[in-house]
């Protein structure tokens, strides 16, 4: 750290000026999304990951913002412990070392957590960066990040004539209630449990960055039934303060996952379908969803199948804190 700035603690009194720091990077960096003022109260009531010691400011010894990061950790226990870091440096303060600062800390706070975790378990720190984002290239380089996985975001309009959903011989499809929560929790702990990078989550993780996260449309979502069994779901979402960089009122398929027993019967298709067609009387126009490039379970092909075609590509970086007592096999 220079005698320039100062890491600090973000306090309530500066949440206004965190959005406005976050929001001035998105637009620097040709982000296609901005995010909102609910968001950042959401960053920093985290319960999973208190602000006090996973939330940093970069102050200018002028008073100014020039920087911000975070640590984010949901304890696995099991296969795999993870952690995430986010930030940035203002675009008034570039190439002046700042985003090293922040990345300085943000990887000690990450191996801190990391290491108070079971000791026989794989530990990760995963960071991300859009295609086009060089800059971020060179520094998660710098300091030993290497790409581990890409992500394409595809999009399809809303409009025209929608796929239908189809009738699958004993599979109910039904929209979201209150009653889903906890058996769509474990739907994805099992279905994801061998998906690149993924680990459980807790029933207060799930709830957090899952359900109750700003711009949910439980109203917009759909789940799957065999009998009385919940064996897939579609978790969607809208955030209405895109628009001012899309130009698309984009709904998003935000989260969808069957069970590897149901798979292959056109569940998702079917979900999705309920899905385009909820968004459409919604008066969106357009859909997003995001594919992890390298998925072998054919879900790209479904989604293009569905109409859906890349548009942008993300670059998951990956440092390693741990190798665990045996390898960690995902797809």
């Amino acid at each position: 750290m220079t005698s320039e700035t100062r890491l600090r603690n973000v306090t309530e009194g500066d949440l206004d000026d965190l959005h406005q720091l976050i929001v001035a990077i998105e637009k620097n960096e040709s982000q296609p999304y901005l995010t909102a003022r609910d968001e950042v109260t959401e960053i920093f009531e985290d319960p999973i990951n208190p602000a006090e010691d996973n939330l940093r400011l970069l102050e200018h010894k002028d008073g100014s913002l020039v920087g911000w990061g975070k640590v984010v950790h949901s304890p696995s226990g099991v296969k795999l412990e993870r952690a995430f870091v986010v930030g940035g440096v203002s675009p008034t303060a570039l190439r002046n070392g700042f985003g090293q600062i922040i990345l300085d800390w943000q990887t000690r706070r990450a191996t801190e957590r990391l290491m108070a975790t079971p000791a026989d378990l794989e530990a990760i720190i995963l960071v991300e960066r859009y295609s086009w984002q060089d800059n971020k290239h060179r520094l998660f380089h710098a300091n030993g990040y290497s790409p581990a996985r890409y992500f394409d975001e595809l999009q399809r309009p809303v409009s025209g004539d929608l796929p239908e959903p189809k009738t699958i011989d004993g599979i109910a499809i039904v929209p979201w209630t209150p009653a889903h929560v906890e058996p769509a929790r474990l739907v994805y702990n099992e279905a994801f449990l061998d998906h690149w990078g993924t680990t459980p989550r807790s029933p207060e993780a799930w709830s957090a960055d899952v359900i109750d996260c700003f711009g949910r449309r439980l109203d917009l979502s759909f789940v799957a039934f065999d009998r009385n069994d919940m064996v897939a779901y579609c978790l969607n979402a809208y955030y209405p303060q895109d628009v001012e960089v899309t130009g698309r009122r984009d709904g998003w398929i935000d989260s969808i996952c069957t069970l590897a027993s149901h798979r292959g019967r056109g569940i998702a298709s079917s979900l999705i379908a309920h899905s385009l067609q909820a968004f459409a009387a919604d008066g969106l126009d357009s859909s997003m969803l995001g594919v992890d490039s390298d998925n072998p379970s054919g879900a790209y092909g479904i989604y293009e199948d569905m109409g859906y075609q890349p548009l942008h590509q993300h670059v998951s970086y990956l440092r390693t804190v741990r190798v665990g007592a045996e390898p960690v096999e995902m797809f």
